[in-house]
């Protein structure tokens, strides 16, 4: 059987499943992200850094992997920012808090990768809960207890905190990449930033600040380096796209 007999397309019916009251929920979760001021400090992410560097596409792919901008041998200027969530300017590196890393690659000719995420009631209650909470965790998990889902929605305050260099970093929504549809990861690759992912932040030894300062250091004196990871969907079960923990 080939490979891409069993990947899900991008507009598969399993793909696309509308929920109740989806609609409305949709437009509910559209006005709250254009409330810019309110939320800027409670789900904007908060920036440590900014790198740019080379994103290079090989031409050794297998024909169904030869998607979007992964279509032919290519080499793309990027850009990369370091944040963590919340956006609160003030809060402490040091508390255990969800980070990221966002890559903006220039001068593409083929196609951009387009979301197949969808909205639905989840985002609606969880972004007016962080409207309402701000970085206020303790009352934050005060109706997160009310919660079905409230374990993994506290998980992502005890995260590990490492060099963020050294961080794998995961999308938790389903992408459109070509014809099918996909999740995918960037994982740190040189040794040197796999050694540094050892090494966590320790309220006792480092500054509020140390997650704008480790990058900078990092980069004054090594090299980067990562590999994109891309998991095509097969099976909706095992691979649902509102839940990316099961994966």
């Amino acid at each position: 059987m080939r490979a891409d007999s069993i990947c899900i397309t991008w507009d598969d019916e399993e793909i696309e499943k509308t929920s109740e009251n989806e609609e409305e929920d949709t437009k509910a979760v559209a006005e709250m992200n254009n409330t810019i001021e309110a939320i800027k400090s409670t789900h904007a992410a908060r920036t440590h850094g900014i790198v740019k560097g080379k994103l290079t596409a090989h031409d050794d792919f297998s024909k169904h992997l030869r998607q979007s901008i992964f279509g032919y041998g290519a080499e793309y200027t990027v850009v990369c920012r370091y944040s963590s969530e919340f956006g609160d300017p003030d809060l402490d590196d040091r508390i255990p808090q969800p980070r990221g890393l966002a890559m903006n690659a220039f001068n593409i000719e083929s196609a951009h990768l387009l979301s197949t995420s969808q909205t639905q009631k989840t985002p609606h209650d969880f972004i007016d809960l962080r409207l309402e909470s701000g970085s206020n965790q303790p009352e934050r998990y005060k109706h997160l207890e009310a919660c079905p889902d409230t374990n993994p929605q506290e998980f992502r305050d005890t995260v590990r905190t490492t060099l963020l260099k050294s961080t794998r970093h995961f999308r938790e929504t389903l992408y459109r990449f070509g014809n099918y549809a996909t999740q995918y990861c960037l994982a740190a690759s040189s040794e040197t930033q796999k050694k540094f992912y050892k090494e966590t932040v320790k309220p006792a030894k480092h500054e509020p600040d140390i997650l704008s300062k480790w990058p900078q250091n990092f980069h004054r004196d090594h090299d980067a380096e990562h590999l994109l990871h891309f998991q095509l969907c097969k099976n909706s079960e095992d691979q649902p796209v509102e839940c990316a923990g099961k994966v």
